[in-house]
C-alpha cells in the first residue's frame, strides 16, 4: 500500500507541486512546512514558468496540456475583458477598447504617455481616461505612481500601468512562448512582482516606481506609515551580491533605515 502511494505521488508530482503553488499564491493558503522544501527545490522553474508566461487563473495553472491552457485563457479573456466589462461598462467604440487593452499589454511596466496612447488607439483622451478607470476597477490593470519630492529632478506625474494577471497581459498581445525564449522576461517577471505587491501589502502602503529626469530608475518604492524601501527586479543570474545603480541613487537622495530588496532570478543572499 505505501508503495502504491509512491508511485502515485511520484507519477503526479508535477499536480501536486502546482497545485501547492497555485494554491499559496492565489488563495493566499500557507504551505505546510513539511512541503517548502519540496516547493522551492523542486518546483521553482515550473512556477515561474508558470505564472510569468500563464498567470495564476487556476484552472490555467493546473492543466498540463499547453493547446488548453491556452484555449481557457483565451476563453477567459474574451468571456471576461471583452465580453463583460463591455457589457456592463456599456463601450461604445470596442476597436479602441481593445486597441488599448494590447497597447497597455505591449507597454507593462513602462510609463504610460496619454497623449501618445490617445493618438495609437484613435481614442479621445476623456475616453481614454475613462477606460483607464474601467480597467482599473475591474482588477484587469493597476497604476503605479512615482515617488518624487523632487519634481524638477524626478518625473513626477506620469504613470505606469501593470496586468494583475500575466496570462491576461500574455494573451492580450498573443504570445504565450517560453519562458526562456522571450524578450520580455524581465517585463513579465517585473509585472508579477507587482501583482502579488498588490495583494500582500498593507492598506496605507503605496507601491510606486522611482524614475529621475536623466532615466535612472528603480522599479518599486514600498512607501507609507514611516516605511520607505526601494525594491529592484533583477530576472538574470547574478553570481553574488550587487546592490544597482538605481537603488545606490535613490538611497544617496532618500536614507532610509529599511535595506532595499533585489528579487533575482538565482540568488540569494545580503550584502551590506
Amino acid at each position: 500500500m505505501l508503495s502504491s502511494f509512491w508511485i502515485f505521488a511520484e507519477k503526479n508530482a508535477w499536480r501536486v507541486w502546482c497545485a501547492t503553488a497555485v494554491c499559496a499564491h492565489w488563495w493566499q493558503i500557507p504551505i505546510p512546512r513539511l512541503f517548502q522544501p519540496v516547493f522551492w527545490l523542486r518546483t521553482v522553474s515550473v512556477t515561474t514558468e508558470i505564472f510569468l508566461v500563464w498567470g495564476g487563473y487556476p484552472r490555467v495553472a493546473l492543466e498540463r496540456d499547453e493547446q488548453r491552457k491556452a484555449a481557457y485563457l483565451s476563453e477567459l479573456y474574451n468571456a471576461y475583458v471583452r465580453k463583460d466589462i463591455k457589457d456592463l461598462a456599456r463601450i461604445d467604440n470596442v476597436s479602441g477598447f481593445n486597441n488599448l487593452i494590447t497597447a497597455l499589454a505591449h507597454q507593462a511596466g513602462g510609463l504610460a504617455n496619454i497623449s501618445e496612447l490617445s493618438i495609437a488607439t484613435r481614442l479621445a483622451r476623456d475616453t481614454l481616461e475613462h477606460y483607464l478607470f474601467l480597467l482599473e476597477n475591474t482588477f484587469i490593470i493597476k497604476g503605479a505612481l512615482p515617488f518624487s519630492r523632487n519634481p524638477r529632478k524626478e518625473i513626477s506625474k506620469m504613470r505606469k500601468y501593470y496586468f494583475l494577471d500575466n496570462g491576461l497581459r500574455n494573451i492580450a498581445i498573443r504570445s504565450l512562448a517560453a519562458l526562456d525564449s522571450r524578450p520580455d522576461a524581465g517585463e513579465l517577471a517585473e509585472n508579477a512582482v507587482f501583482a502579488d505587491l498588490t495583494k500582500k501589502s498593507p492598506l496605507l502602503e503605496e507601491i510606486g516606481f522611482w524614475r529621475t529626469q536623466s532615466k535612472t530608475e528603480v522599479d518599486f518604492i514600498l512607501h507609507g506609515e514611516g516605511r520607505l524601501r526601494p525594491l529592484g527586479v533583477k530576472f538574470r543570474p547574478f553570481s553574488g551580491p550587487k546592490i544597482p545603480g538605481g537603488i545606490r541613487s535613490f538611497r544617496q537622495d532618500y536614507p532610509a533605515k529599511e535595506r532595499p530588496l533585489v528579487l533575482t532570478r538565482d540568488y540569494f543572499g545580503t550584502t551590506e
